[in-house]
């Protein structure tokens, strides 16, 4: 953040590793995993903040907060059971896992040219995203993956790298998905570990499974008492932060960066900011209430995911002309059903932090945050750019 601003936040919620900001509170009520420095994987434990890492550089990478998701595999960390159907390969439970765990992956060898491994899924059509951790052993042709018991295979070669693991995935809109990993050359072998089949255009953190389908609830972060910092009158919000998946289909649902409120009906006075892929992956924002709420969004692409954005928006309690900022570009439009007609008081409001509060938890964020900055004053329209660039 650029250190000539003569406005200084109220709030700062700032990733670091490690660390968990006393004023964030934090609700999963399921185990999940992150990616430490190392570059291993690790379960967390429930209710716990996951500080994550980029698999391949050990690059902290924030915060990761996720949307409920379901891997729909079964024994997805051990591939020798019959669940997974194997045609010419042999598999064995002796490698070394993601996690650095002797024997915590499998050795796929291929006695054959074509050699499979799948499993098949009853599931409802939608998108499904099939993600595997593959490390190469010895690879001299494709390493390919289906979701569609072999129709069509994506030749996920390119991105494995020797000596390491990589997480690769495809993602189609189907029913009833038949996953699988194919060696093309007789005699090829690699260590794969978490397997994963999720309903959703892009895969989301690992989720191990045995002899059922698991589900990894929702990371729930909130500020959940206002009073210390708020101001009635007028506000800005800032976020550092990336979402997970690329070219969404607009079917996906939206994704909510902040919210400020709470979860009662009719008379809730709101602020949300949004990530919108149902309009091409915008940036979405709306004030008022649950009845009669106003909104905007910026032009279509702003939002690419998989990139770090930072975004700011200021507001004026009963003013029609909130500002955004996304990475130093700023929109300052006349909403169309006017501005925030009533303050948003301290008492019993919230501040949600990737996921969305009226109407009760929903629209997760899915990605990483990096910061998070409320400052007690509207920011000039300067500022917002400084802050965002």
């Amino acid at each position: 953040m650029p250190v000539t601003l003569q406005h200084y936040p109220g709030l700062v919620l700032a990733a670091r590793p490690g660390l968990v900001p006393a004023r964030l509170s934090l609700s999963r009520p399921s185990v999940a995993t992150r990616v430490t420095a190392l570059g291993l994987v690790e379960e967390v434990p429930a209710h716990t903040l996951r500080h994550d890492h980029d698999l391949a550089t050990g690059a902290y990478l924030g915060w990761c907060v996720e949307e409920p998701r379901t891997n729909h595999l079964r024994q997805s960390r051990d591939l020798t059971q019959a669940v997974w159907a194997k045609s010419g390969a042999t598999v064995t439970k002796d490698a070394v896992g993601a996690d650095g765990a002797t024997g915590g992956a499998c050795r796929i060898s291929a006695g054959a040219a074509g050699a499979t491994v799948t499993q098949g899924v009853t599931l409802a059509a939608g998108w499904q995203s099939f993600a595997l951790d593959i490390r190469p052993l010895v690879v001299t042709g494709a390493v390919s993956l289906t979701t569609d018991g072999g129709t069509t295979w994506t030749d996920v070669t390119g991105r494995l790298t020797a000596g390491r693991f990589t997480r690769v995935s495809v993602s189609r809109s189907q029913a009833d998905p038949v996953v699988g990993l194919r060696l093309s050359a007789a005699g090829d072998s690699v260590a794969v570990d978490y397997a994963q089949l999720e309903t959703g255009a892009y895969p989301t953190s690992r989720i191990v499974t045995a002899a059922a389908a698991v589900t990894r609830q929702g990371d729930v972060l909130t500020v959940p008492d206002l009073a210390p910092f708020w101001n009635r009158a007028e506000g800005t919000l800032f976020m550092d932060f990336r979402s997970l998946g690329s070219d969404l289909p607009s079917t996906s649902p939206r994704q909510t960066l902040l919210a400020v409120g709470d979860t009662s009906a009719g008379t809730a006075t709101v602020i949300e900011v949004q990530r919108q892929p149902d309009f091409s992956s915008r940036l979405g924002w709306g004030f008022g209430t649950q009845v009669g709420y106003a909104a905007g969004a910026t032009s279509n692409g702003l939002m690419a995911a998989e990139a770090y954005r930072r975004m700011a928006v200021g507001w004026t309690t009963g003013h029609g002309d909130p500002t955004v900022a996304v990475d130093g570009a700023t929109w300052r439009p006349a909403l169309a059903n006017g501005g925030l007609v009533n303050a948003i008081d301290a008492a019993g409001r919230t501040l949600a932090i990737g996921h969305q509060m009226r109407g009760g938890v929903q629209r997760h964020l899915s990605g990483h945050i990096r910061q998070v900055l409320h400052f007690p004053r509207r920011l000039p329209d300067a500022a917002l750019r400084e802050l965002t660039a």
